[in-house]
């Protein structure tokens, strides 16, 4: 993409960026972010226009609070797509990852290989190829002695070893143990998992509270899951039980009581 930059006194900047694949997002490199960033710290507003091959932008900033991203580092990462997650977001400086606060300051130095978003005080991070947990100032408070490890969802975070997914609590101690081959989070006291062929929803004790049938199963939302039976989708209840018939092509997670179908 190729972007121009008008600031307040009507000094005009041309720059290239570009834009991953199903992302909003425009990425710098480090000269042409600091020209932005320097732009956006004035007074007034910002004009950038934005011209590709199949689309054209033109809008107003009047600060630099949705441009977090423009700050000069290699790239501000979030596993949902929100960038600040806890008042931290997880950048990356070469090929290791820290933190910055959203004033842009590097909060936590870049020490680690891959890191993820606080959840619950907590953000799972990686060295040496084991995974961990640190706090908000930085403290490594779970070692890293996981093979693969998630975001905490209602105190309990799913965690991988010697192929098998189980789950911790905040203080790190195994509680379900490591005996599935599949997991989700937990939502509303509830998570779907999988041993072999087999799909089962358990309870935060790691109790099966109803086997499931189906291809394909998501997270629980709005106390509904999603469940592909022969090619069709329908929805669960978190008993297990159907509770819209399997007839569906696509489906969407239910939200504020709506699902898309089609």
């Amino acid at each position: 993409y190729k972007v121009s930059l008008m600031d307040p006194q009507g000094a005009r900047y041309y720059l290239t960026a570009s834009m991953p694949s199903k992302s909003d997002m425009l990425r710098f490199n480090e000269a042409d972010s600091k020209t932005i960033v320097k732009a956006l710290c004035q007074n007034g507003l910002v004009r950038f226009s934005i011209q590709g091959d199949t689309s054209k932008y033109l809008f107003n900033i009047s600060d630099s609070s949705g441009f977090l991203s423009m700050i000069s580092y290699d790239s501000l990462l979030s596993t949902f797509g929100q960038g600040f997650s806890e008042g931290l977001a997880a950048v990356s400086k070469g090929f290791m990852y820290g933190y910055i606060d959203t004033t842009g300051e590097l909060v936590i130095p870049y020490e680690w290989d891959e890191a993820y978003d606080f959840s619950e005080g907590l953000a799972a991070v990686k060295k040496a190829d084991k995974w961990g947990y640190i706090d908000t100032t930085g403290i490594l408070v779970i070692p890293s002695v996981w093979d693969r490890a998630g975001d905490f969802s209602e105190g309990l975070a799913y965690v991988k070893q010697n192929g098998k997914w189980g789950y911790i609590d905040t203080s790190g101690k195994l509680v379900i143990p490591c005996e599935w081959t599949w997991m989700s989070d937990f939502r509303n006291g509830i998570a779907y998992v999988e041993k072999g062929n087999a799909q089962y929803i358990i309870d935060t004790a790691g109790k099966i509270v109803s086997s499931v049938e189906g291809s394909d199963i998501s997270s629980f939302n709005d106390g509904l899951a999603r469940v592909k039976q022969a090619g069709k989708w329908g929805y669960i209840d978190t008993t297990g039980k159907v509770v819209i018939p399997f007839e569906w092509s696509e489906t969407t997670l239910f939200s504020e009581g709506l699902a898309g179908v089609c």
